[in-house]
């Protein structure tokens, strides 16, 4: 039963996650810390991790259960969200990926996803 429950919240966190993320990215962006390793500027991949999990416990906190128990086998949050199946890092390709997987799965034609795609397009005309 627990299981169960589990795969199906697992299978909405990496979607709730990129539509978040698509939607504050722009500060997200600006207060993690950086890294240099010489030619590229990266994100600290640790301080992200602890960034999404933290929305994610707020956007679906039923989450809050099982990351209780991950923590005590686990503290990297890079793992736990591996265990959730979040993919929180080459953000900017998977948002560029994700109008067509989009048109491909009718799952993602909902209310909500239409909601989501006009906030969207407000940010993008400058309107919020």
């Amino acid at each position: 039963m627990i299981m169960s429950e589990f795969e199906k919240l697992k299978a909405t966190l990496n979607d709730k996650w990129l539509d978040y993320y698509e939607v504050n990215c722009s500060w997200i962006i600006r207060i993690l810390p950086k890294h240099t390793n010489g030619y590229n500027q990266y994100v600290d991949s640790e301080t992200l991790a602890y960034v999404v999990l933290g929305v994610i416990t707020a956007i679906k906190p039923k989450v809050k259960e099982f990351l209780e128990l991950f923590s005590e086998l686990n503290q990297d949050p890079r793992s736990i969200l591996r265990v959730l199946s979040i993919d929180y890092l080459a953000l900017d390709e998977k948002l560029k990926e994700r109008p067509e997987e989009r048109a491909k799965n009718p799952k993602f034609n909902s209310s909500e996803i239409d909601e989501i795609e006009r906030i969207r397009q407000q940010l993008s005309k400058g309107e919020l």
